[in-house]
């Protein structure tokens, strides 16, 4: 039976009321796939937050605004329900399961499922930059956004914490707050009584009392600072170095996380998302090895954290997690163990001694000392915008008694924070000068051992002993370039003319990599090289960062570069054919005419252009 044609107002209304259909996404042959629809709805009022997904990972801040990771395979029903917190019974009124009469008897958890999942596939999340627990943080214009555990400061007001922009506040366990009103500065004021507490203690130096006020508001200010600092507190038994660190952590109320006898890895699984301060008490070196590899890794730890690190480790499941690492650390030990000096250039040592024995302690209980860390954690938020005018200032002092680079940075960081707290007016030149040359650089004690790595390199060099083995003369490699070098012969040696004593040095340095560059024209040798490869400069940088390993270049050929006037060269080391190493100017190794002296790197001048 034929088919009655449609009328055309019959097909205009058809049209009229159909309804738009999103664009078909294209998969990857080139082929329209289904139409996409918009993933479901959250539930009104829902206090469940997804921040999106990682991998197979997804996020969420729960109902008390702490954060949650769920595999996807992890959204079973008790999981789901986990999330509301302490309104899990408003997850079954959200997600409703019907029984066959319509009644509502439980909770929908593939309901559920599918919400959650969709919603935070929505976008990717990352944790590592996005989390923000505990501590300081530095807000997109530059202010100060303060997590207190259980209360957010952002724009002057407490908020709850919660979704920040890009960033998610999370809710830790609650820490102390800043006190409610403003804080004065000057001699009432909370830091002047701090820092008086402070300076009951016996320092050698006397401002180090001001500058461990300043490393207590780095601790504060965490990740907030583009630096921060790391403290050494010094002392032997009787200088009161356990009641000091008692201070500091009442002072802080929860914002330092303090420890005796750590692992590197317990403090970062600790810290997870906070910014917190770490204190290390006992950071004492032994001869057992794993002690030393235990402090290497908490030196190590706090290298990261000074500068913000990001430290990935693995997992037994085979994912990878990193962890961000932001907090001002502060140690404390007898002695200090020996430091390489990447780490020395970041670390300030303030050292104890002993105190008098009819010194009587200073009240140092907690209901006197939690309120005063309130009201300096007020002074520090405070005084925030007013911390890079003062840094400034302290940088132009410091240059001014010799410190450049990072010790400018560190001490003026420190003596800026401590200034923010004690007054109110900006600091002034004269002021930043008179504090500034108590760390005069050629008095300080960070600075006695504050040599470049080439240049520690060189001066390990020239002080080794050799012949290693065998009878006969034994003498410093310096004192053998010398020899080399002009024929005078060393106290011991009788070799007859100039010739045989210049051979002597010859072979002996040979043995060990080494020779002096005599020009072809007959003149003074003003050149020595160093091979890049050698059975015998191995020996001399045993058990050193320097040291070589089997079929690789040894440390000791990238520190000779770094020396100014330093170039590449080809020689015969000891008879052995041709091979490539450094020629660096004899004049580094021959500064004064003391043999018997271990020589120290001169100071660098520049390259001369074409040479490395």
């Amino acid at each position: 039976m034929p088919r009655k044609k449609a009328s055309s107002a019959h097909l205009r209304e058809v049209i009229n009321n159909a309804e738009p259909v999103a664009p078909s996404p294209v998969d990857g042959g080139g082929h329209s796939g289904s139409p996409r629809q918009a993933p479901p709805s959250l539930p009104t009022d829902c206090p469940v937050i997804p921040l999106g997904m990682d991998g197979n990972v997804r996020f969420y801040l729960d109902q008390p605004r702490q954060l949650v990771g769920l595999p996807v395979g992890k959204h079973n029903r008790l999981e789901l329900m986990g999330l509301y917190g302490d309104l899990a019974h408003l997850a079954q009124q959200q997600f409703p399961r019907f029984g066959k009469l319509g009644e509502v008897n439980g909770f929908d958890a593939a309901k559920a499922q599918e919400v959650f999942l969709s919603r935070s596939a929505m976008r990717l999340w990352s944790p590592l930059e996005k989390a923000r627990g505990r501590g300081c943080w530095l807000g997109e214009d530059g202010g100060l956004i303060v997590n207190a555990g259980t209360g957010v400061l952002a724009d002057g007001q407490w908020q709850s914490p919660g979704l920040f922009g890009e960033y998610a506040l999370i809710a830790r366990e609650a820490i102390l707050r800043p006190a409610l009103l403003a804080q004065p500065g000057g001699s009432t004021g909370a830091a002047a009584e701090i820092l008086q507490l402070l300076e009951t203690w016996n320092w050698q130096r006397p401002i180090d009392a001001r500058l461990l006020l300043g490393w207590l508001v780095c601790a504060l200010y965490g990740a907030a600072l583009p630096i921060r600092p790391v403290g050494w507190l010094l002392g032997p038994r009787s200088t009161g170095k356990s009641t000091l660190q008692v201070v500091i952590e009442q002072l802080t109320g929860g914002w330092l996380l303090s420890i005796v006898d750590p692992t590197a890895a317990s403090i970062w699984q600790t810290l997870r998302h906070d910014c917190l301060a770490v204190a290390i008490d006992e950071a004492e070196v032994d001869e057992d090895k794993d002690n030393r590899r235990r402090l290497n890794e908490l030196v190590r730890l706090a290298r990261l954290c000074f500068s913000g690190g990001r430290l990935p480790r693995g997992g037994a499941d085979g994912q990878v997690s990193e962890y961000s690492l932001r907090s001002a650390v502060l140690l404390s030990s007898i002695n200090p163990p020996p430091l390489l000096p990447q780490d020395r250039s970041r670390i300030v040592m303030m050292r104890l001694g002993k105190l008098p024995a009819h010194q009587r302690l200073p009240d140092i209980s907690q209901r006197r000392l939690r309120p005063l860390g309130a009201r300096l954690l007020r002074r520090a938020i405070d005084g925030w915008s007013r911390l890079p005018a003062a840094l400034e200032q302290y940088r132009i002092a410091l240059k001014a008694v010799g410190h450049e680079g990072r010790s400018v940075e560190v001490f003026g960081t420190m003596l800026a924070a401590a200034d923010v707290v004690l007054i109110d007016d900006p600091v002034d030149t004269d002021s930043a000068a008179e504090l500034a040359v108590q760390l005069d650089i050629g008095t300080l004690a960070e600075a006695e051992d504050d040599l470049s790595d080439e240049q520690a390199w060189l001066s390990h060099l020239l002080s080794c002993v050799i012949p290693l083995d065998g009878v006969g003369g034994r003498n410093s490699v310096a004192a053998w370039l010398r020899q080399a070098r002009t024929g005078e012969q060393t106290p011991g040696l009788r070799l007859g003319d100039i010739d045989a004593v210049r051979q002597e040095a010859d072979r002996v340095l040979g043995w060990y990599g080494m020779k002096v560059i005599r020009p072809r024209d007959g003149g003074d040798a003003e050149l020595f090289a160093v091979a890049n490869r050698h059975q015998g400069l191995e020996r001399l940088h045993l058990n050193t960062h320097w040291a070589g390993r089997s079929g690789a270049i040894g440390g000791w050929k990238n520190a000779a570069r770094l020396l100014p006037g330093a170039h590449e060269t080809g020689q015969r080391f000891g008879g052995a054919p041709t091979t490539k190493g450094t020629a660096i100017p004899l004049r580094l190794a021959l500064v004064g005419g003391d043999e018997d002296a271990v020589p120290r790197a001169a100071p660098p001048d520049p390259v001369p252009s074409g040479d490395i």
